[in-house]
């Protein structure tokens, strides 16, 4: 599919940095953008999917924007993981990797896309990759969903940038439009899957979809990356189950489920009383905001409504996030300044609903970046300032 030219100038610069080809003087037959094009994919595929990089030689890869909304392999394949189906529509194809992923748990999957260039490179590559159970389809989502036949799953990623290249976070913004193709869309398949921006509005889902049976915070490493919504059309009820999953390199994966009923019958206590451990939840619960959810699975209370940090005299290994050992507390003053924290050269900063940013803190303190020691920076439930000194617990 590449020129042959492109192919032998891709093995001498792979391993090179792209800098040495955007300033290098090429020949008027060698197409410049295509070679980077080529370059950042193999990049691309190298850090975010593992398992093609077998076959990273065959593949073709589309231009930058196309990577920016791209999954990577870890959350692709957790989407793939969430329903048991034979069939699915990939409405927004794009670069592919979602319906790959997906074609692996599928009997029958149809990928559609707008853009021929990307059905013609996403065509290829599942050849190369020996998926032999996708369709392709040049053509509107809008258009294909008028006329499609009955299938067990929708995926949708809708394109989350304007015509003028700026970022949307509402769905009527977004390409397609979901809530105008969304009605007739849910007579021709029980299933509907979301993936909407990590900034969109978690109630503003709520409020605005129908039949919503499950939704996913996903994060990778502690980065929240994408927001699954489940739709299932059998499902009528007001309640829905809201899973955090944050992957992790180390195969050290973080998950917490919850209903909705069930945060809305929990209240939080909250305390200025500093216990032995200190609980630090990870990106997807601060985005689900499920505090009481997590204090009444791990028996720990809140420091403050907006500092987000949790408490106990017991060590619960499983928490979704950081765990500390409190070593010291002591309120922010002058003479805390002078007596504690001078000793201690360098340390972990984090501020939570505290008048300081960290550069602030760090330059009011005189305190360096990193060693073993951690100080959180916060507000408690009498409204003091303090600074929690503490050492990190291994998790694994």
């Amino acid at each position: 599919m590449l020129p042959q030219e492109i192919k032998h100038l891709i093995q001498h610069y792979k391993d090179k940095p792209l800098e040495s080809v955007v300033f290098k003087k090429f020949p008027e037959s060698v197409d410049v953008p295509l070679l980077l094009q080529q370059l950042e994919g193999r990049r691309f595929i190298a850090n975010k999917m593992p398992s093609w990089n077998t076959f990273i030689d065959e593949l073709v890869f589309p231009s930058h924007l196309a990577f920016q909304q791209a999954s990577s392999e870890q959350t692709a394949r957790y989407k793939a993981s969430l329903l048991q189906i034979e069939s699915l529509v990939d409405l927004t194809g794009g670069m592919g990797i979602d319906s790959y992923f997906f074609s692996q748990r599928v009997k029958k999957l149809v990928y559609i896309e707008q853009q021929s260039n990307l059905c013609s490179i996403a065509s290829h590559n599942f050849n190369v990759l020996g998926a032999q159970n996708i369709d392709v389809i040049n053509t509107q989502a809008e258009v294909y969903s008028n006329t499609m036949p009955m299938v067990d799953c929708v995926y949708i990623d809708p394109a989350r940038r304007n015509i003028t290249g700026a970022k949307v976070v509402l769905l009527e913004d977004c390409s397609p439009n979901v809530e105008a193709i969304l009605p007739h869309i849910l007579t021709k398949t029980r299933y509907v899957l979301l993936k909407l921006s990590p900034m969109f509005d978690i109630e503003m889902a709520v409020r605005s979809l129908p039949n919503i049976k499950e939704i996913h915070i996903v994060a990778v490493d502690n980065d929240c990356k994408e927001l699954l919504v489940v739709l299932d059309v059998l499902h009528s009820l007001p309640s829905c189950t809201y899973h955090c999953i944050n992957i992790a390199k180390n195969n050290q994966n973080q998950q917490h489920s919850y209903t909705n009923e069930l945060v809305q019958c929990v209240h939080i206590h909250y305390t200025s009383q500093l216990s032995t451990y200190v609980y630090e939840p990870n990106v997807t619960i601060l985005k689900a905001g499920c505090f009481s959810s997590i204090a009444t699975a791990f028996c720990v209370e809140k420091l403050h409504p907006n500092s987000h940090l949790f408490t106990s005299n017991q060590l619960h290994i499983d928490f979704p996030g950081r765990i500390f050992e409190v070593i010291e507390v002591v309120e922010f003053n002058k003479k805390a300044i002078k007596t504690l924290l001078t000793p201690i050269k360098k340390a972990n900063v984090t501020v939570r609903n505290f008048p300081l940013r960290v550069d602030e803190f760090r330059k009011k303190t005189q305190l360096k970046e990193g060693g073993d020691t951690y100080i959180f920076a916060t507000t408690v439930a009498n409204n003091k300032k303090v600074c929690i000194i503490c050492r990190k617990i291994n998790q694994k």
